[in-house]
């Protein structure tokens, strides 16, 4: 049974608002390659998994497309792919391309701290290509919020290559776009030293999103859902969990707090009807539709939040197969919730606690404190045993493990 994607579901949704200004044929991505179908937006977005990969499916690519920007998201567990892919677009292009990191490492490991001044982690890739430890592959790097930003960086490359200058000189341009909305931090280096510039924190109106179904389509089946395509969607209830446990990277005091979360099962009750449209039109009026719900933990987890998605969702006018993630404990402490969300459409639930030495069979619960440590089998069990409705609804669980994490260090946080 497989959770796996062939997607890029991240990079789709922080690159939506600029593949809907491409779909309206508005300012300078109106006139780039992402101007056509989502189809033609599909085939220049990658989710790459080794030096093969790279070989095979993107150097093609660069040949057709020649593009100015190049954007690449990476998880930490991915980063040391992001470097060797930069490096290699860069050998292709020179300096007829402006690179740009984001994506999961970038935003843990670039931050503000609680008096607001950016810090960076011994990780942070800024840090990294100061200190000499990493080439210079990336122009920009990007700490948070994207939709907004990307959209207005692929504009300043467009008007620099318009006037003869190099796309890579968009870094000079980051001070003028702090009052871009969202929160974020970019970065560059400029002689030898980190430079960052913070947004203003314009708040993203996610009410007016679009989807990234509508703009990428749908191309990867999970299995758990009997091979029907597999739209990724998103609440957008916020980056991170409503939890602060010290060895999660997806903690509160690292993805930041919910924001619009009143509204928030409206927004996901319009994706999961966007995906299906998008699934009727490149499919078949009658194939079978699901979805994964990327939120940390489905609508925070939340009765208020939930009650809404029930008023708002018809299963019957909407029938879509349902995964999502949640707590452990949120799910031993609270099955009805699951079961009322099962009646949704919900079948899976992908559920556990990150650690990677899996000869350690105790672990954190997430919502448990770090010194307070819990037999894996038991919450297992106990989770496995809770009553499940009439529909197929399941509790996988995964382990990710990680030593460091049994010793209590805060491995996200310097």
């Amino acid at each position: 049974m497989a959770l796996s994607s062939a997607d890029p579901a991240s990079l789709y949704n922080a690159c939506r608002y600029a593949a809907s200004l491409a779909s309206k044929a508005e300012g300078a991505w109106g006139e780039s390659n992402w101007r056509g179908t989502r189809s033609d937006r599909r085939q220049s977005t990658l989710l790459l998994s080794d030096r093969d990969d790279v070989q095979r499916r993107l150097t093609p690519l660069l040949v057709r497309v020649r593009p100015n920007l190049v954007l690449i998201g990476a998880m930490s567990i991915c980063f040391r792919g992001a470097i060797e892919t930069a490096k290699y677009i860069r050998e292709f292009l020179g300096d007829d391309v402006c690179i740009v990191l984001g994506g999961r490492h970038a935003t843990e490991t670039i931050y503000r701290d609680d008096e607001n001044r950016v810090r960076h982690h011994l990780a942070s890739p800024l840090r990294l290509i100061a200190d000499g430890k990493v080439s210079s592959c990336f122009d920009i790097a990007l700490s948070g919020d994207g939709e907004h930003f990307i959209a207005e960086i692929g504009c300043v490359v467009a008007s620099l290559e318009a006037r003869g200058f190099s796309p890579r000189e968009a870094k000079f341009s980051l001070g003028h776009l702090t009052t871009t909305p969202g929160h974020w931090i970019a970065g560059t280096i400029m002689d030898d030293q980190v430079h960052t510039v913070c947004s203003s924190g314009m708040p993203l109106d996610y009410n007016g999103m679009p989807s990234p179904a509508e703009m990428f389509g749908v191309t990867t089946s999970f299995d758990v859902f009997g091979g029907a395509p597999t739209a990724h969607v998103f609440s957008d209830i916020g980056r991170g969990c409503i939890y602060d446990c010290i060895f999660c990277s997806e903690r509160i005091s690292v993805g930041g707090p919910p924001r619009q979360f009143k509204i928030s099962p409206h927004r996901l009750c319009g994706q999961l009807a966007a995906a299906r449209r998008v699934v009727k039109a490149d499919y078949g009026e009658n194939f079978p539709v699901s979805a994964f719900i990327e939120d940390s933990t489905l609508l925070g987890w939340n009765s208020a939040l939930v009650a809404q998605f029930e008023k708002v969702f018809d299963p019957l006018e909407n029938p879509v197969r349902l995964g999502g993630q949640a707590t452990i404990d949120q799910i031993v402490n609270n099955p009805a919730l699951a079961r009322r969300l099962g009646r949704m459409g919900l079948d899976i639930f992908s559920s556990g606690s990150r650690h990677r030495a899996q000869n350690l069979l105790e672990v954190f619960t997430r919502t448990s404190p770090p010194r307070r440590v819990r037999g894996w089998n038991a919450r297992t069990k106990q989770l496995r045993s809770c009553p499940k409705p009439e529909s197929r609804l399941g509790y996988p669980s995964y382990l990710v493990w990680a030593r460091e994490l049994l010793k209590g260090s805060n491995c996200f946080r310097p």
